[in-house]
C-alpha cells in the first residue's frame, strides 16, 4: 500500500465515525395542523433552532423540536436535559417540562377522526417520559405496551382485536402501566426522528420580561448540541375564559375496588390525579356520573372536586337523570335526592345543580322528558342535555342549557339566549383523533365567535372496549384526551391543543374586559392616545369576530399586543 493510500484511510476512518451519529435538531410549531411522523414532514419547518415562548402570568405555553439522525448507524442514550445553571436562574420563576412525542400505530381513522376508515397508520400522540413505555411492530402494524410486574418488565399486545362487548375494565393488576417519572434517554435508528415537547410554566407572581435557558442534548458517542430558549412573560395575568369549561368525564368512585385501567371505575388516587389534569387544562366543571344513592361515595367525589377545583361551580350530574320523575315513587326518590343535594350545596362548593336528560334525544322522546323536568326544575335543579338543532322548538322552555352537537348554529343558540338559556358545545369534533390544532381552533375561539356559553367535549377518556386499544371495536376508535396508568394519566398533544384553546379564550376574555373598563371612561375619551388605543382594540375585536383564525399564534401575539397597550390606560 502506498503512502498517498494509507493516508486517506487514516482520513476515512475519523469522518466516518463522526457521521456514523450525526443529529439534526429543527424547531417545529407544537400545535400542529400536520403530524411529524418521518424526516419528510420537517422540510418546511424552521431553521432558526431557537425555542421562543411568549406567555402570560399563570399560563402554560407548549413548544417542540424534533431530533433527526442522519447518520449511518443508531445514535444511543441520548439525554435531553435542561442546561442546569441556567434553569436553576429560572427555576422559581417558570417551570419548564420536558416529554417526548410517542408515535404508535392507530386504528384507520388516526388523525383525523373518531370512526375507522382504512389501514392503521402511524400517528404521534402520546407525552411521556418514557421513550420505551410503547414498542411498535412495523410489519404486523401493532403496539406493544410496557407494565410493571413483580420482579420484572412485560409488554403486552395492544392491537389484537377483543371479543368481549362494551367497556373492558382492567384490574390494576391486568394491565399495571405507569410512566417514568423523568425523561428518560433516547435512543434513534439511521433516519429515525422523535419530536420533543416542552411546556413552560408561569406563576401569577413571575415578574415579566424575557428569560434565557439551553436544552441540551448529549449522547454517548459524545455527541453534545443544544438548542437555545428564550421564554418572554408578558406584563398582564389572563383573566378565566368566558366560556364556561366542562367536560364529560365518566370516573367514578367504588367501594369495592382499588381503580382500574378503564375510564369507569377509578381509585382515590386516580381520581385526584385526573381532577388535577382537567384543571390545569383549563376545566372549571367535569360531569359528574357518580351515583347518588351511594351518599357516602357521592360526597367524596364532590368534596375532592371543591378541594381541586375550587369553590361556587356548576356541578353537572348524570348520576340522577332528569327523567327520572315519571311515577309517584320515583317523584318521591327524586325530590329526597333534591333535598339532600339542596342542603349540601353549600359543603360541596356548588353554584347550581344540573341533572341530565336523555342523551341527543329528539322528536317524541325529547317532548316525553318534559313532565319530569318540570317537576324536577320546581324542585330547584336545573336541566342539561346533549342535543341538535331543532330542540329549542321542542323543549326550550324547560332545558336550561343545551349541550348542541357539531359545529354551533347560531341561529339555534339565539333562540336560547332569548329566553336567558345557555348553549354548549360538543362534538366537534369527540376527543379521539389525535391533531391539536383542530381542538385549540374548534374549542376556542370558533366558540367566541358563535358566542357560545360553554363547551363540554365527550370524553376526558372513553373506550369502545379496552382503553390502551384502538383495534378492538368494529366501527369506532377510543374518545381518548388522555390514557389512564395506576397512578395518574398520560397526556396527549390533542388534549395540549384543547388547552391552547381554552388560554385563547382567555386573552381575548382579558381583552374583551379591558375594553369594557374604558368603555365611557371620561378621561380616556378626553385623551387622543387613550381614545385612539381603545378604537383600535374595538375595531380589532369587531373584524376578529368573523376572521378564519388562519393563523392562530399570530392572532393570540395580535391579541397580547391590544392588552399591553390599553394596561396603562386602565384605573383599577
Amino acid at each position: 500500500m502506498n503512502k498517498a493510500a494509507l493516508i486517506a484511510i487514516l482520513i476515512t476512518i475519523p469522518l466516518q465515525a463522526a457521521l456514523a451519529c450525526d443529529l439534526q435538531l429543527t424547531v417545529v410549531p407544537a400545535i400542529s395542523n400536520q403530524p411529524f411522523t418521518e424526516s419528510d414532514d420537517i422540510k418546511k419547518c424552521y431553521s432558526n433552532n431557537k425555542l421562543d415562548l411568549t406567555l402570560a402570568k399563570n399560563e402554560y405555553e407548549p413548544a417542540s423540536f424534533i431530533i433527526h439522525n442522519k447518520g449511518s448507524s443508531t445514535c444511543s442514550n441520548i439525554n435531553i436535559t435542561p442546561n442546569e445553571n441556567k434553569q436553576q436562574k429560572i427555576a422559581n420563576q417558570i417551570e419548564v417540562d420536558i416529554r417526548i412525542v410517542k408515535r404508535w400505530f392507530q386504528a384507520g381513522g388516526g388523525w383525523k377522526m373518531i370512526s375507522k376508515e382504512g389501514t392503521p397508520k402511524i400517528v404521534p400522540e402520546l407525552l411521556v417520559y418514557d421513550d420505551k413505555l410503547i414498542k411498535i411492530n412495523e410489519p404486523s402494524k401493532s403496539n406493544y405496551l410496557k407494565v410493571i410486574k413483580p420482579g420484572r418488565e412485560e409488554y403486552i399486545n395492544i392491537s389484537h382485536p377483543d371479543s368481549r362487548k362494551g367497556r373492558v375494565i382492567h384490574s390494576l393488576f391486568e394491565i399495571p402501566v405507569k410512566d417514568s417519572e423523568s425523561l428518560t434517554p433516547i435512543s434513534l435508528k439511521p433516519g429515525d426522528i422523535r419530536q420533543i415537547w416542552i411546556t413552560a410554566k408561569t406563576q401569577e407572581t413571575t415578574v415579566s420580561g424575557d428569560y434565557f435557558s439551553e436544552i441540551e442534548i448529549k449522547t454517548e458517542n459524545n455527541i453534545d448540541l443544544e438548542i437555545p430558549v428564550k421564554i418572554r412573560v408578558l406584563p398582564f395575568q389572563l383573566q378565566p375564559p368566558r366560556i364556561t369549561y366542562s367536560m364529560y368525564y365518566r370516573g367514578k368512585l367504588h367501594k369495592n375496588s382499588n381503580g382500574s385501567i378503564s375510564s369507569e371505575i377509578k381509585s382515590e388516587t386516580q381520581y385526584i390525579a385526573e381532577l388535577q389534569n382537567m384543571k390545569q387544562h383549563g376545566i372549571c366543571c367535569p360531569t359528574n356520573y357518580q351515583g347518588i344513592d351511594n351518599k357516602k361515595l357521592f360526597s367524596k367525589s364532590m368534596l375532592l372536586r371543591k378541594e381541586i377545583l375550587g369553590d361556587s361551580r356548576p356541578a353537572f350530574l348524570l348520576g340522577l337523570q332528569a327523567w327520572i320523575a315519571t311515577n309517584k315513587n320515583k317523584k318521591a326518590f327524586a325530590k329526597k335526592q333534591a333535598s339532600y343535594l339542596t342542603q349540601n350545596k353549600s359543603l360541596f362548593g356548588v353554584s347550581d345543580y344540573y341533572l341530565y336528560g336523555k342523551d341527543e334525544a329528539k322528536g317524541k322522546k325529547l317532548i316525553a322528558q318534559k313532565k319530569s323536568w318540570e317537576y324536577i326544575k320546581n324542585l330547584g335543579l336545573n336541566i342539561f342535555a346533549a342535543g341538535y338543532k331543532g330542540t329549542f322548538k321542542s323543549a326550550g322552555d324547560l332545558l336550561d342549557i343545551l349541550v348542541l352537537a357539531g359545529k354551533p348554529n347560531k341561529r339555534e343558540i339565539k333562540k336560547f339566549h332569548d329566553v336567558n338559556k345557555k348553549v354548549f358545545t360538543y362534538a366537534f369534533p369527540q376527543s379521539g383523533p389525535e391533531n391539536p390544532y383542530i381542538f385549540r381552533r374548534n374549542f376556542g375561539l370558533r366558540l367566541w365567535q358563535n358566542e357560545v356559553d360553554g363547551a363540554m367535549p365527550y370524553a376526558y377518556h372513553d373506550s369502545a372496549r379496552s382503553i390502551w386499544n384502538d383495534f378492538d371495536h368494529k366501527n369506532y376508535r377510543d374518545h381518548n384526551f388522555t390514557y389512564p396508568t395506576i397512578n395518574g394519566v398520560i397526556d396527549t398533544i390533542a388534549w395540549e391543543g384543547f388547552r391552547e384553546g381554552v388560554d385563547d379564550v382567555r386573552y381575548i376574555t382579558t381583552l374583551e374586559n379591558y375594553v369594557q373598563k374604558l368603555k365611557g371612561d371620561k378621561k380616556c375619551l378626553l385623551s387622543p392616545d387613550c381614545s385612539q388605543v381603545y378604537n383600535n382594540s374595538v375595531f380589532f375585536l369587531s373584524n376578529l369576530k368573523h376572521s378564519n383564525l388562519a393563523k392562530l399564534d399570530e392572532t393570540r401575539s395580535q391579541i397580547a399586543s391590544h392588552i399591553i397597550k390599553l394596561e396603562k390606560y386602565r384605573h383599577d
